[in-house]
């Protein structure tokens, strides 16, 4: 229930073919189960109304009043920092973030795009995707932002990212040198510096 939730609380965002609970969900969960609740968002990526109008619902039932942390991986970090901007959380944490997202999603249009998580498939289509704009739009915000990028991820080309939030006031920006497109918290000292980024804000 709504009212059951801790004062602070982390939204996580998957990435586009995955879903919560997927692997960062549970090693987010499990460094902050002392201290905070940990919301996974299901969200539709190519239905921007119905994912904005979820959204909302979501914090207005189970965010306000509350300190919030938003966490995003892949595409889900675009979501991350879109939703944090709107709701102004305390702080943004994006993963080895899509920034373009309509570019990286054309790429499906006209096939099936099969998520083994959800058990679903769905079929991409131009309509669905040009609405997206591109993250640069929405990165000067106020919202303190920390943007984990991995050199070797064989997704997404990380410098994209680096040039766009390197040297802005409220980002803070740290690239590793390996742990691919995902990185796994168990292991990854990116586990470490989230813990440290929400404990500071």
């Amino acid at each position: 229930e709504p009212g059951q939730a801790r004062s602070d609380v982390i939204v996580v965002f998957h990435g586009f073919r995955s879903a919560v609970p997927n692997g960062t969900y549970k090693r987010v969960r499990t460094a902050f189960k002392k201290t905070h609740t940990v919301i996974g968002i299901n969200y539709e990526t190519l239905n921007l109304d119905r994912t904005t109008a979820f959204l909302d619902d979501v914090a207005s039932t189970w965010l306000k009043g509350r300190r919030v942390f938003v966490l995003g991986t892949s595409m889900g970090g675009y979501w991350a920092n879109r939703f944090g901007n709107r709701v102004g959380a305390n702080a943004i944490i994006m993963i080895n973030p899509v920034i373009d997202p309509a570019q990286q999603l054309s790429k499906y249009v006209g096939k099936d795009a099969s998520n083994r998580r959800r058990a679903r498939t769905v079929t991409v289509e131009a309509r669905q995707i040009e609405r997206y704009e591109p993250l640069a739009k929405r990165a000067r915000g106020k919202v303190p932002t920390l943007i984990l990028l991995a050199a070797d991820d064989a997704r997404l080309d990380y410098r994209k990212a680096l040039s766009l939030f390197d040297g802005q006031a409220n980002a803070t920006v740290r690239v590793y040198p390996d742990g691919g497109h995902t990185l796994d918290l168990r292991t990854h000292p990116a586990r470490a510096a989230i813990v440290d980024f929400v404990e500071k804000n």
